[in-house]
């Protein structure tokens, strides 16, 4: 969608930070205690940073 408006970036300039409330139902409470850890990619992020520049 970004990009569809003419925007340009890398993979480098994408974030996507796992925050609290997008944990599972015990908000990260099995993380906290080092029981569960779940792989990037195979979450639920509900945050996506991105620095982008658009050609004038």
């Amino acid at each position: 969608m970004i990009r569809n408006a003419g925007f340009t970036f890398g993979s480098q300039n994408v974030s996507m930070p796992y925050l609290w409330w997008s944990r599972a139902a015990d908000f990260g409470l099995l993380e906290r205690l080092g029981l569960h850890r779940p792989l990037p990619g195979k979450r639920r992020e509900t945050l996506v940073n991105v620095a982008a520049v658009k050609a004038v």
